[in-house]
């Protein structure tokens, strides 16, 4: 695994958030942020996709425990 792509994935999910904030912890925005960014996991190296996903598991994560 690349942690080079990984960390990328990972920014380009933050990144998205930031630009999408009004969506995040509002209703159904969490699940419209999530399918926002699994958009981002098609046709990525699977690095990237690691970290972008990390990101999508942090979210939910954060969901339950609210």
């Amino acid at each position: 695994m690349c942690k080079i792509l990984e960390r990328d994935g990972r920014e380009w999910a933050v990144e998205t958030i930031r630009q999408l904030a009004e969506l995040v912890g509002k209703g159904d925005g969490n699940r419209e942020l999530i399918a926002c960014l699994e958009r981002g996991l098609i046709g990525r190296p699977p690095s990237f996709a690691d970290g972008v996903q990390s990101v999508i598991d942090d979210i939910r994560d954060a969901g339950k425990a609210a």
